[in-house]
């Protein structure tokens, strides 16, 4: 692993922890062996965060606003806006106890004619996807005081490799869920 490398990691990790704990996070407190598993796919990595990082005041409004099938369509809409700026991505979006609000890699159901789907009732059945609150990513975002997770693993929704970065909506112990957004592994 070059020193570039390393140096960029570092700075994104201290950058996104600084921000989720308004400057109090210490290493401890943080996903443990976070710059070692980051190091496979930095660069997707990179590229997830620059993406999500910026969204996530108007992701969590959003979430907080999802009441009916209009604010659910409203707020599956913004987070379709999300992708299409790093193309080939998906978004998750899951509540504190991982229930599944919204999965972009899923068909919009507005009408529940599916099995599966994105529509408010399809959420307010659990159809959207399976839960959540098992993925590492997801999990770690909710788990520690940093708010965030990554891993890399084989979708069982996609059937690909995808590179995953997940950040909190919302305090420790205290969020509105998690964003997940991911990328298909190099």
């Amino acid at each position: 692993m070059n020193t570039t490398s390393r140096r960029l990691t570092r700075a994104v990790v201290i950058s996104v922890a600084l921000w989720l704990t308004s400057g109090v996070a210490r290493a401890q407190d943080c996903q443990p062996g976070f710059d070692q598993a980051a190091q496979p796919h930095i660069v997707a990595y990179l590229q997830l965060v620059e993406a999500l990082f910026p969204q996530l005041g108007d992701l969590t409004v959003g979430l907080s606003q999802v009441v009916d099938q209009d604010s659910y369509a409203t707020f599956l809409a913004f987070n379709r806006v999300i992708i299409t700026l790093l193309p080939g991505s998906r978004m998750l979006v899951a509540l504190p106890d991982g229930t599944v609000v919204l999965d972009t890699a899923r068909t919009d159901d507005p009408n529940n004619t599916l099995p599966v789907g994105n529509s408010f009732q399809h959420f307010q059945q659990k159809t959207v996807n399976e839960n959540h609150n098992s993925r590492v990513a997801v999990f770690s975002a909710q788990l520690y005081l940093c708010g965030y997770g990554l891993e890399s693993k084989l979708s069982s929704t996609t059937g690909l490799t995808e590179s995953y970065i997940a950040l909190r909506l919302g305090n420790h112990l205290d969020s509105i869920g998690t964003a997940r957004i991911s990328i298909v592994a190099p």
